[in-house]
């Protein structure tokens, strides 16, 4: 494993993080009229490590009555805390990995 592992592993991070962001901010805008729902999607990166996007939906109608979805939120959430822990154990396992390397080196 290599300094790129780990900034792969990073990148994996960063979605987690705005998976979280995304889904809290839609949790706490749950009952706001005209609120446009975000949703953080990762897309494969050039380098091999995961681009972070963020989309939104159209926002309703000022009229219209909210349109939450406390259940998709919370799966957001669950799905951003196990990739945050997976990325978290592969940056750990490369950091591992490279300190092995350099005491053999050393």
């Amino acid at each position: 494993m290599s300094l790129g592992a780990i900034h792969r592993a990073g990148s994996g991070l960063a979605l987690a993080q705005a998976k979280l962001a995304a889904s809290a901010s839609n949790t706490a805008n749950l009952s706001t009229p005209a609120y446009a729902r975000a949703r953080a999607v990762g897309v494969e990166a050039a380098d091999g490590g995961v681009e972070t996007r963020i989309e939104r939906q159209a926002p309703p109608p000022a009229d219209a009555p909210p349109a939450g979805d406390p259940v998709a939120d919370t799966v957001e959430r669950t799905v951003g805390g196990v990739l945050y822990r997976a990325s978290l154990a592969a940056v750990r396992a490369s950091d591992d990995l490279l300190g092995a390397l350099l005491d053999v080196r050393a």
